[in-house]
Parts: structure tokens; sequence; C-alpha cells
């Protein structure tokens, strides 16, 4: 019976012995793991000053002990919602040379988690050696993210008309915010809105009333810039984003230049001469319209001088007779 139970603690034994060669059968071996600059431990906890949405930047060194061909380094965030993972290009590593390795995550911002596991993988077609690492993310009280940016009209509008502009805020800060201040406008145009929401709990979403932009009615067709600022936490963060939109050319305005711009035509001809729109012309060539009226004044004055000595003359005229007839009388 001692026999027995002897006989299969050794082979227990064995088998673990076993598992021990094979997991140390790969030919690396990881020697130091940094995130953010800041060293890190297997199975150990860091605490880093870090935002969800934020990325985490692992630097990985490592020293092969035999040459290997196509070799992959992965890491991997552990999460509840859906793993996030990098994968470096394949690579060939040599005997007894150190190799470091950098790697970028993104921190999900949807989840709840404050704590994260990080795997840091490395294989080849046949072996892998893994490791794993525990962080703590302080996140901060106050953060908010535009989510969307909803334009009406979409993309295109025509100069002269507007665009009415709905922003979408989350906050994924710990705190609910107050009195977020958001700004959209064209600074090309000269044109902007302003709105605030009052408040946006933690976790949660708030959505803007709609801007409104007057696009200026003869603006030049093109493609302009519009930008969106909010600034939040009693103005100290502040967040921006950029959006196109396109301007067309107003047809009004095009018209009112052309015929602005249509410069005035004077055509002098000569008898018999034909007109500029084909008609045959008569008589002397067209005077000056001032001439013509100063000429006309002239004659006016003319005989408006002779009728006022005429009337003078038959006034003496008709005294000297009444006088005469009173003589003759006498």
């Amino acid at each position: 019976m001692k026999n027995r139970r002897f006989g299969l603690i050794a082979v227990m034994l064995l088998l673990i012995a076993g598992l021990a060669v094979s997991a140390q059968a790969f030919d690396i071996s990881i020697t130091k793991t940094e995130i953010n600059g800041v060293e890190v431990f297997p199975d150990n906890y860091v605490s880093l000053d870090l935002e969800k949405g934020g990325e985490l930047e692992l630097e990985v060194e490592f020293t092969a002990l035999d040459d290997l061909d196509d070799v992959e380094v992965r890491a991997v965030i552990l999460s509840s919602e859906e793993d996030i993972e990098e994968v470096l290009p394949l690579f060939d590593v040599r005997e007894d040379t150190e190799y470091k390795k950098e790697l970028t995550l993104e921190l999900p911002r949807e989840v709840d988690e404050d704590e994260y596991r990080i795997m840091v993988i490395i294989s080849d077609r046949d072996d892998e050696i893994t490791e794993t690492y525990n962080i703590y993310v302080n996140s901060r009280r106050h953060l908010l993210a535009i989510e969307d940016v909803i334009l009406h009209p979409f993309g295109r509008v025509q100069a002269g008309e507007f665009v009415l502009a709905k922003v979408r805020l989350e906050n994924f800060g710990q705190k609910d915010e107050r009195n977020a201040r958001i700004m959209v406008s064209i600074p090309e145009l000269e044109t902007q809105a302003v709105t605030y929401i009052n408040e946006i709990e933690f976790d949660d979403q708030a959505e803007t009333e709609e801007l409104l932009l007057i696009i200026p009615e003869c603006a030049e067709e093109k493609q302009y810039r519009m930008n969106i600022v909010v600034e939040y936490n009693e103005g100290r963060d502040h967040l921006t984003e950029e959006r196109t939109i396109f301007v067309r050319e107003n047809p009004a305005c095009s018209t009112d230049q052309e015929d602005d711009d249509e410069p005035a035509v004077i055509v002098l001809t000569q008898d018999g001469a034909d007109n500029a729109d084909g008609t045959e012309a008569t008589g002397a060539a067209v005077a000056d319209a001032s001439d013509s009226e100063e000429s006309s004044w002239t004659v006016r004055n003319v005989l408006e001088v002779a009728l006022l000595a005429l009337v003078v003359l038959l006034v003496i005229v008709g005294l000297l007779i009444g006088f005469m007839k009173l003589r003759s009388d006498d």
C-alpha cells in the first residue's frame, strides 16, 4: 500500500517537473517592463495617474537565449467589456541579444473599472512566455468628451443660409459637471454661437440646444473649418474638435456682381451710319446733352428780354399819346 502511494507521489512530482521544464523551455527571458515610465512587476499592483481613454505606453525588455524566427510581441488589456490589444510585426532574434519593444494601448473610457490586468505575451510558432501586470487607475475628477457633433444641413450649405449645430458631451470624470460652455464657430466667416449645459451627471451624456450659425450672403464658395470648443471645471479644462463645411456660392450675389461690373457705353454715330443695335441712324451727329440744354436756356433768355423791352416801349408810347391829347384840348 505504501509502495503504491510512493509511486503516485513520484508520478505527480515527475509531471510537475515536466510542466516546469516545459514552461521554461521557451528561449526568451523578459527582464524589465515599464508602463508610462514606471517599472512594473508580475502579479504586483501599481497605482498610475492615468485617464480613462488615455494611452498606456509599454516598454518591454527581453533577452533571447537562442536563435528564434518569427517572434511576436503582444500586449493585452483584459476588460469586462472588450479586450484591447496591440500586436507588433513578426521579427527574428539572435542568441544572447537584448531587445526593447514599445507598444501603445488605449484605456477604455466606457467601462467603470479602475483596476486593469495587462498581459505581455512573447511567442514564436511553437512556444510562448506570458507575464501579467496589475495597475490601478486614478481617474480624473473632471473629464468631459465630445461624443458627437450634429450639423443640419450636413456638409454643405449655400451662402446666405444658416447651419444648425448640436453638440453631445459625455462625462467620464468622478464628479458631476456644471455650467459647461460650448462655442461653435467658423472663424473665417466671423460667425459663432455659444450655449451652456447646466449639469452633466457622472457617467452620463447631455446635448446642447441647436446653435444657429448664419453664413454671410456673399461668402466665397469653398470649404471652411468649423471649431467646437468646450470649457468646463470653471474654465480650468477645455477640449476642442474640428469639422469642415462646404459653402456654395449664392447665385444672387453672382448676378449683382455682374450688373455692378458692366460698364456704361455711349455710342456716337454719323449721318447714315448704323447704330450699335443694327438700325440706321439719321440726322447730324449726336450732340452732347449738356450743350443742347445750354443752347435752349440762352434762346429763352433772349426772348424774355425782348418781350420786356416791347412792353416798356408800348407803355412809353401810350404815355406820349396821352400827353399830346391833353395839350390839344387846351
